[in-house]
């Protein structure tokens, strides 16, 4: 696995798909920055989808961005015990099945969004499951965010 830690946005990173964190009713902040980059087409992609439940995805067209898809991911909010940590450690290795199962080979990742909006937690569970895997894919940790 190559991982390498750029300063782009995941919205002008060309790669096969983005990893993107939203709400179950697409309703936060985040899912309107989405918007604002892909372009109105992703809001009857939305009011398909209608909602997703926690721990669940959805791979969806990037529409307007640099990439060609979205997988769009719940995830808890907080992780208080060992179950949490759990619970979102097999979110995100679901996430990576996915992500091998439709043959791509570059995920971009709002590193920075990620713990600004659900915390440092949530980042370390995630680079470890990153750490963990053996697959030939390269990974794109952004640390910039139009948010902040």
């Amino acid at each position: 696995m190559d991982i390498r830690v750029v300063g782009e946005s995941i919205f002008d990173i060309e790669s096969d798909c983005i990893l993107y964190f939203v709400d179950n009713a697409f309703t936060n902040k985040d899912t309107l920055e989405l918007v604002e980059h892909c372009g109105n087409r992703i809001l009857n992609t939305f009011s398909k989808i209608s909602s997703i439940p926690t721990g669940d995805l959805k791979i969806v067209p990037a529409f307007d961005l640099k990439a060609d898809y979205i997988i769009l991911s719940v995830i808890p909010k907080s992780v208080e015990n060992d179950e949490d940590r759990q619970f979102l450690k097999e979110i995100f290795y679901k996430i990576m099945e996915n992500f091998e199962k439709y043959e791509f080979n570059t995920l971009a990742v709002d590193i920075k969004r990620l713990n600004d909006s659900y915390g440092k937690k949530h980042c370390d569970i995630f680079k470890e499951c990153l750490r963990n895997l053996d697959m030939d894919i390269v990974i794109f940790l952004c640390k910039w965010s139009c948010l902040y």
